[in-house]
């Protein structure tokens, strides 16, 4: 049985996480690994990206090693003004392109270099920031004085996987859509969101036939259930349509991001709330099983301080973006929103039973 669950799970899914498996399967208990540890931190440095821009909003990631990986980011730094009219969000620049990037750690200068840059293909050229639709609450411009025009062509992109043919697929929350970047074909297939909550987490089956995505919130504020979205990639439909639950005790829940665990329908899914510690849930497509995986609150203090220089408090962590390294390990990244005075850091961390 174990050798049949190595050949599945592929060279992917380290023996760790088979004899964890086993462990699910036998019935026992339901926290899967007791601790998350964090083996290094890697700072992202502030490359200048574009005019007065610096390099921020980091929403995911794909890892090839524990050197290199690709980053893409959000619609561009943003915040909220108050107005006569009330407070809007406003883009602090309208005309950013939210980009995809591989970096590299170089081992030399003991810091991450940029290789490689790719914009996000719309429909009548690279995508922006701005919003898409009327249907999105409005947005003003960086002093406050007009609502930025909708583009047909904006994006607001927060989940990013690769296929083994080298083409990006991303998803992203003003639609909530989901983007072939080779094409720039898009697709909505959800309608039903939150207002700034559309597809958050992203996963790509393992033969690549499924694309698995959330939206960031329930549909309603006050319900605990997520709708969890397995989009067939041949027909562009919604294939089948299950619910994800958030725990109980959290108070605005959020799905963070996910990833394919293994071969056998598992993803691995990132939580937030404002109330509870950050914690990873392995979640089987299958059967709509869910389970504590690890909670992160052990490791929570040391990641707040290491993006905000001293500062111990939780307050305002974002973490965006995940991957599981070839040997089993997990990274993660943080969104710092563009703000200068926090880091975007990259960890690795153990899995310790």
């Amino acid at each position: 049985m174990l050798l049949q669950l190595l050949v599945m799970a592929g060279r992917r899914e380290a023996l760790i996480r088979i004899l964890i498996l086993l462990a699910v399967l036998s019935g026992a208990g339901n926290c899967l690994a007791e601790t998350l540890t964090i083996e290094k931190t890697l700072t992202i440095p502030k490359f200048t990206i574009a005019d007065n821009v610096k390099l921020g909003g980091i929403s995911d990631l794909i890892s090839f090693s524990d050197k290199t990986f690709y980053i893409i980011t959000d619609r561009g730094p943003n915040g909220k003004i108050q107005t006569p009219e009330g407070k809007f969000r406003n883009l602090l620049s309208p005309e950013f392109k939210p980009r995809i990037y591989k970096i590299f750690w170089n081992d030399h200068f003991q810091r991450f270099l940029l290789a490689d840059v790719e914009y996000i293909k719309g429909v009548n050229g690279l995508c922006t920031g701005k919003p898409n639709s009327v249907k999105v609450k409005k947005i003003l411009n960086a002093e406050g004085t007009e609502a930025i025009t909708p583009d047909i062509d904006g994006v607001d992109p927060e989940g990013l996987v690769l296929k083994s043919n080298g083409e990006f697929i991303i998803t992203e929350e003003y639609g909530p859509s989901i983007i072939y970047n080779d094409t720039g074909k898009r697709y909505t297939p959800l309608n039903q969101h939150r207002d700034n909550r559309g597809f958050e987490a992203i996963a790509l089956s393992a033969d690549e036939k499924y694309l698995w995505t959330m939206l960031q919130s329930p549909v309603n504020e006050e319900d605990k259930t997520i709708p969890f979205i397995i989009f067939d990639m041949q027909t562009g439909k919604i294939d089948r349509r299950i619910n994800y639950r958030l725990e109980e005790d959290t108070v605005d829940g959020k799905i963070c991001c996910m990833q394919r665990y293994d071969r056998l329908g598992n993803v691995l899914v990132l939580e937030q709330s404002d109330t509870t510690p950050a914690k990873l849930f392995l979640f089987n497509t299958k059967n709509e099983k869910k389970e504590l995986f690890a909670s992160l609150e052990n490791i929570l203090p040391e990641m707040a301080n290491d993006i905000t220089e001293g500062a111990t408090e939780t307050t305002g962590l974002k973490l965006e973006g995940m991957d599981i390294l070839p040997d089993g390990r997990i990274a993660i990244v943080n969104d710092n929103d563009f703000d200068e005075d926090k880091n975007n850091c990259l960890w690795i961390l153990n899995i310790e039973p």
